[in-house]
């Protein structure tokens, strides 16, 4: 059933300036420092597969979605688990702070995570409402720079509280007709916290992520 769902969210998605949907899939190289009540710390990384699409269903108003799924454990230390990461989310974003294409996209919308092995491990099926922040600006024809910064309160076992949350930056370079086979090519840095409190302890992680995003 998560597998549709997975396959379900690749097909849902969003690029905020676009007339159709629009869809991007690439490669993520992830960090994960990972550190837990009760167990011991772990830093492991990981090659993961992305998606994203946007469709705009007015000239002000666009519906959003991602997913990415870890596929092969590069290194690893602390622990034997591979802590293989899992997330989805869907959102509406808000497009009428543009000027020639350029502006804030705010949007919000709920997400979705776990660990898809490690029993061991508190950081599965944390779930919550997130509101994200986007800065677009031009730097050449067809070139563009973004900036993103977010909130993500989440549920875990012990409830929904502000304590247990993730904080996310980012920063995104695109080059629009990148070649006659790939339509656009996005470079992504992001980095995010989580402050976690689940009925067994504690979670304080990072992750540290470069992705390539292509739509064809």
């Amino acid at each position: 059933m998560r597998i549709k769902v997975i396959g379900l969210l690749f097909l849902v998605t969003v690029s905020a300036l676009a007339e159709g949907p629009t869809y991007k899939l690439g490669p993520s190289f992830s960090v994960l420092d990972y550190k837990q009540t009760g167990v011991a710390s772990t830093t492991q990384v990981w090659l993961s597969a992305i998606g994203e699409g946007q469709y705009s269903v007015s000239s002000d108003w666009g519906l959003h979605g991602k997913a990415g799924l870890g596929l092969l454990p590069i290194s690893k230390s602390g622990t034997y688990f591979n802590l293989r990461h899992l997330e989805m989310s869907l959102g509406v974003s808000y497009q009428g702070w543009v000027v020639e294409e350029e502006g804030f996209f705010p949007s919000a919308g709920y997400h979705y995570e776990t660990f898809i092995n490690g029993d061991d491990f508190g950081f599965r099926n944390i779930h919550g409402l997130f509101g994200l922040l986007n800065l677009r600006l031009k730097t050449l024809p067809q070139q563009w720079i973004g900036f993103e910064m977010g909130v993500t309160v989440l549920n875990t076992d012990s409830g929904f509280s502000g304590t247990n949350n993730q904080l996310l930056v980012g920063a995104s370079y695109c080059w629009d007709k990148f070649n006659e086979m790939v339509s656009s090519l996005t470079l992504q840095g992001q980095l995010k916290f989580y402050s976690l409190k689940f009925g067994n302890g504690e979670v304080s992680a990072h992750f540290y992520s470069l992705n390539i995003l292509a739509s064809f």
